[in-house]
């Protein structure tokens, strides 16, 4: 996917849902690069993810229920972003990228309290530990590897 297209949607999606702040636009980019090389992948190949944020069903799901209980607002201005009906399919997330940008962005927004966020070693972090998780395969080489063309 074209990197300054994608950072494009990501900024006009954030905006549309009340979240746009430069630091969280390049948390999103640098998070696709290393899930799905920058959206080459809309299916995780050996495993439920969905999306070019390769989110699992189950914490989409999470997600959605928490939105409910906790941020209906947010939850209504995700979906008319996305331009689609509420759904708890994960699936969608395959072809609607502002569907899988905002819930990234939701995950984060659970999580991150007052991380700094401003290099790309801080992005790691944050990334890695809410994200990838430390129980997940992603390596700091592989993640500076895959966001080289990202200038923070």
């Amino acid at each position: 996917m074209n990197q300054t297209q994608l950072t494009h949607l990501i900024s006009e999606t954030l905006s549309e849902i009340g979240y746009y702040d430069e630091e969280y636009v390049n948390l999103l980019l640098c998070t696709v690069a290393q899930e799905s090389l920058m959206g080459h992948y809309i299916h995780q190949v050996k495993g439920p993810a969905e999306g070019i944020f390769q989110m699992e069903p189950a914490t989409f799901a999470n997600h959605l229920t928490w939105l409910k209980k906790n941020k209906i607002d947010l939850y209504i201005r995700i979906f008319e972003a996305a331009k689609c009906y509420p759904t708890a399919d994960a699936t969608v997330m395959r072809f609607n990228i502002k569907l899988s940008i905002s819930m990234a962005m939701v995950h984060y927004l659970r999580r991150i309290r007052k991380e700094p966020l401003k290099t790309k070693e801080e992005i790691w972090h944050v990334y890695k530990k809410y994200y990838n998780t430390y129980e997940g395969s992603a390596t700091e080489a592989q993640f500076m590897k895959h966001t080289k063309s990202i200038k923070i």
